[in-house]
């Protein structure tokens, strides 16, 4: 699920114009600058990044889980049984 940068500015251009860039990054979240030719950086929104990392955590979890579960077959107590046990 590879998602393809559209828009890419040259360096330079995001030096003379970082307040503009960085207002827009809410808008337009990904913003590649060049530098030689070559992406170089990324300019998001702080939200756009935490829902980001948020996913990737989520996806490591998951995939954490499946190993878990694969390794350690009937060695997990359901949390239900906890609870009740606990009395929460």
């Amino acid at each position: 699920m590879a998602t393809k940068i559209e828009k890419q500015i040259p360096i330079s251009e995001v030096r003379a114009n970082m307040a503009k860039y960085f207002k827009n990054a809410e808008k337009n979240p990904i913003i590649v600058s060049l530098d030689r030719g070559k992406s170089s950086r990324v300019i998001l929104s702080s939200k756009f990044y935490n829902e980001l990392m948020e996913a990737y955590e989520d996806k490591q979890d998951a995939e954490e889980m499946t190993i878990l579960k694969k390794t350690h077959r009937g060695a997990f107590i359901p949390w239900n049984k906890i609870k009740k046990e606990m009395k929460l």
